[in-house]
This record gives C-alpha cells, sequence and structure tokens, in this order.
C-alpha cells in the first residue's frame, strides 16, 4: 500500500481499505475560487470617496459687513462643526470671532 493514501475502516466490509482521496491542488484551487468569489461579491471597492468639502457650501461672508450685526430673521443652516446657526450671519460672525472656516453643510437644522 502506498504511505500517501488514505486508509479508511469500511463498516459494510469490516475492514481496512484504501480510500481515493481527491487530488490535493484541485481542492485548494476550488477554495481559493470560493474566497477570491466571496471577496469581490462582499467587499466593497477601494475608490476614493468623494471630498466631502466639494459638496458644503461656503457661506457668503462678504454679504455681512464687520460690526453691522446679524438680521434677526431665524433660517437656520447646519455647519460642517455640526451645530445649527440661525442664519449664515451668524455662522459668518462665528467664523470670524474663532478664526475658524465652518462652511455650510446643509440648510435647516442638522
Amino acid at each position: 500500500m502506498d504511505s500517501r493514501r488514505a486508509v479508511c475502516w469500511s463498516k459494510v466490509r469490516r475492514s481496512c481499505t484504501e480510500c481515493p482521496v481527491p487530488a490535493v491542488s484541485t481542492m485548494k484551487a476550488a477554495i481559493l475560487f470560493l474566497l477570491l468569489a466571496a471577496a469581490l461579491c462582499c467587499c466593497p471597492g477601494n475608490a476614493a470617496p468623494e471630498d466631502p468639502s466639494s459638496i458644503w457650501e461656503k457661506p457668503a461672508c462678504a454679504k455681512y459687513p464687520l460690526g453691522s450685526g446679524c438680521p434677526r430673521i431665524l433660517d437656520p443652516v447646519c455647519g460642517t462643526d455640526l451645530q445649527v446657526y440661525p442664519n449664515e450671519c451668524v455662522l459668518c460672525v462665528q467664523n470670524r470671532e474663532r478664526n475658524t472656516d465652518v462652511q455650510i453643510k446643509n440648510r435647516g437644522f442638522c
């Protein structure tokens, strides 16, 4: 008997016989194929995500001169810092006071 072949116990014959062993390379290839297929189906692509700053709206701070104050109009904007500002003017004043560049993520509440 070849030492590389598996030996099986046959319950029917109540004896040891040589078992046919499938080709190992064929099994490895099948497993590799299944793993690659699962990876292609389940894993997202590696494309770079879209830059969110290109979607955000730059506040028009030039409309609001320094020292003029902001109108008391409730027109909320959601900043990119996820804070709600009563209107665009208040966002601009906060940017000037804090020396930040918070942009408008969306109009309305966050």
